[in-house]
């Protein structure tokens, strides 16, 4: 969980940094680059969501790792959505739905595999956290 920690942690930071960009390119004076508002609240957005998943994880509340679960679906339609659409643009002569069949089937196989590495992660979120004093064995 160390690992997922530091990547939530450097995902946040990361869209932090993107939100000020997105916040900074808005009012760009003499024809400079627009920035959509959208950008700047898919941005703040994701970095609230970050650090609640992050602040879950250091809290280790049973919701973080139900929404686990929910972001392991949505990942895996966005893969569909963005895998189905460009396999749109083959022609038919090349044979589109062997595309589609290996974009849903692999993007199936890396769901199933981070699902099960997912569910064995439920015991990190229902054991208790030691106290301060218990972590080495040692009574206080």
């Amino acid at each position: 969980m160390r690992l997922l920690k530091i990547f939530l942690a450097f995902f946040c930071a990361w869209s932090a940094v993107d939100f000020i960009v997105a916040a900074s390119g808005i009012h760009v004076p003499y024809g400079g680059t627009y920035s959509k508002p959208w950008a700047m609240a898919e941005s703040l957005i994701r970095m609230l969501l970050l650090a609640a998943a992050l602040y879950g994880l250091r809290k280790r509340t049973l919701v973080v790792w139900k929404l686990g679960w929910c972001y392991l679906v949505a990942c895996y339609l966005s893969w569909l959505f963005t895998g189905l659409s460009s396999t749109r643009k083959i022609s038919p002569a090349d044979s589109p739905m062997v595309a589609s069949a290996a974009v849903v089937i692999a993007g199936a196989i890396v769901a199933v595999y981070w699902g099960f590495w997912w569910n064995r992660q439920k015991n990190y979120f229902t054991t208790p956290t030691p106290v301060q004093g218990e972590q080495r064995g040692v009574r206080g």
